[in-house]
């Protein structure tokens, strides 16, 4: 796609239209993507639940699950638990959801326990 733009670009004189035109696509684009985020953005708490399964998630009347096989890192971020997804998705577990550094520890080794049982 580049190279096809690059050799249209170059094809021809630059004319004030294509300015006029690539302004108007990137102040289009700067307008879209914050109403976009506003539109489609999940503004409802989330709740996160794990289990032997996997990861069942809610936000408002949305649900999602995912199954152990499907993440691919669990691991301590500084103060935060990340877990990663094999399709990108993440979550991101705070420290204040733990009495201490202690649950927290016992918390990634409990997940990763049932990721290892899942795969025998």
């Amino acid at each position: 796609m580049f190279s096809l733009a690059i050799r249209g670009v170059f094809s021809r004189p630059l004319v004030l239209g294509d300015v006029i035109a690539f302004l108007a696509w990137m102040v289009g684009a700067f307008l879209f993507m914050p109403l976009w985020l506003f539109i489609r953005g999940k503004t409802s708490e989330r709740t996160l639940t794990v289990s032997p399964e996997g990861i069942s998630t809610d936000i408002g009347s949305l649900e999602g699950q995912v199954p152990w096989s499907k993440v691919k890192l669990v691991e301590k971020t500084g103060r935060d638990v990340l877990i990663v997804g094999a399709a990108g998705n993440a979550f991101f577990i705070p420290s204040r959801v733990f009495q201490g550094p202690e649950q927290q520890t016992q918390f990634i080794a409990q997940i990763d326990s049932w990721r290892n049982a899942e795969r025998r």
